[in-house]
């Protein structure tokens, strides 16, 4: 299924679907029930459609990776957070404790 993927300008990957193809048209017809429309087919489409058709949108351009729109955490606290969360969630501790005492331990921002 890696080919349901593409890399966008960041070198963050994509998932090929209607979500994130530049043809969607989120106002259509809303009295179909059908809210999304791809305007290239000229058909009603679900969010998880991907067809020969598709290009990435502005938001898989723009919106994953682009510095002020989109917060990217460093894998590493992932991984931390992860490890540690059921325990110090015992302790008392909310995510925002965690992420302070991460970036206190390693003198940088949880974020790239």
């Amino acid at each position: 299924m890696e080919d349901r993927y593409e890399l966008n300008q960041y070198g963050l990957r994509v998932k090929k679907c209607c979500a994130s193809c530049a043809h969607k048209n989120l106002e259509h017809d809303p009295c179909t029930g059908n809210q999304r429309w791809c305007d290239k087919r000229e058909e009603a489409v679900f969010i998880d459609d991907v067809c020969e058709c598709w290009e990435m949108g502005a938001i898989g351009l723009a919106g994953k990776g682009e510095k002020g729109k989109l917060r990217i955490k460093r894998q590493e606290y992932v991984d931390w957070f992860g490890a540690n969360w059921p325990k110090l969630k015992a302790l008392g501790w909310d995510a925002a404790d965690m992420r302070n005492d991460w970036e206190r331990q390693n003198g940088q921002s949880i974020y790239m």
